[in-house]
């Protein structure tokens, strides 16, 4: 499985480290973040992976930093899912990242996710404002 940043796709493990030192970035570490991950299942797996993103809600939620942790999944393709966060801090989100319940989910759902696509996202307007 691969990450896709900058429109590469790199190994999960070298993107939470590339993450982590922020490399050729300029990146305001104490800004609000928000995040959109995309994850596709496999099609025979898709409710086992359901099964295993709806265990990271709970656990994330009461992270230091989380403000919003919302899993959706597709009308049209079920084995599409995305996650919408909200963090206080890239550096907070950088935390969760390293922590070992996404590790677990990691190791857990080794070949039964066909992609995982995450972008992260500064708000450039509010509809409630």
């Amino acid at each position: 499985m691969c990450v896709l940043v900058d429109r590469e796709c790199v190994t999960y493990t070298r993107y939470i480290l590339s993450t982590q030192r922020n490399i050729g970035r300029d990146i305001d570490m104490s800004e609000k973040l928000t995040i959109v991950a995309r994850i596709e299942a496999n099609v025979d797996k898709v409710e086992f992976v359901k099964a295993e993103l709806l265990k990271l809600i709970p656990i994330t939620l009461a992270e230091a930093g989380c403000i919003q942790y919302d899993l959706h999944q597709d009308n049209e393709n079920p084995a599409v899912f995305v996650f919408y966060e909200n963090w206080e801090s890239r550096e907070l989100w950088q935390t969760h990242m390293g922590n070992t319940h996404l590790a677990e989910y990691m190791k857990a759902t080794e070949g039964a996710v066909a992609s995982f696509t995450l972008n992260e996202m500064a708000q450039l307007a509010n509809a409630l404002q």
